[in-house]
Order: C-alpha cells, then structure tokens, then sequence
C-alpha cells in the first residue's frame, strides 16, 4: 500500500509540474477547476499527515479519488487547449 501511495504521490507531483508549465494556456475554466482539485488534494493530504501524527486511522481513498480526478481533468485540458490552439 504504501508503494501505490508513493507511486500515486509522484504522479501527482509531476501532473502538478506539468500544469505548473502548460498553465499559460489553459483558458480560466479549466484553471479554475484543477486548482480547486489541487487545493482539495492538499487539504485531504494534510489531514491524513495530521490522522497519522495523532495515531487515528487514516482512509486513502478519497485522497486518491482527487488524485484520480485530477489526472483525467489535466489529461483532459491539455487535449481540449491543444485543439483550440491547433484552430486558432
């Protein structure tokens, strides 16, 4: 379990980097939706962080579901944005 965490971690990290880049060109829709995904994410981690430092269990998977959610949106909007700039 924790591998899959770690592994899910870093893909999260790079989809962030990657947004981080490609920003610029995403119209403010699509900017406004993946940073309340992120902001959702951060909040989510951070409780788990403080469950685990406080000795309560900890449930992954809602935090994993926001992961999920925002790997698809980004995958989606670079895809939407490169067609738009294709057209334009």
């Amino acid at each position: 379990m924790a591998k899959v965490v770690g592994e899910s971690t870093n893909r999260f990290s790079a989809f962030v980097k990657i947004y981080s880049k490609a920003k610029p060109l995403f119209d403010e829709n699509i900017i406004s939706e993946v940073q309340k995904l992120i902001d959702n994410e951060k909040a989510e981690s951070n409780e788990i962080v403080k469950d685990l430092y406080t000795g309560q269990n900890s449930d992954i998977s809602k935090l994993m579901i926001i992961r999920t959610k925002l790997e698809e949106k980004l995958q989606g909007s670079v895809v939407i944005q490169l067609r738009r700039l294709i057209r334009s």
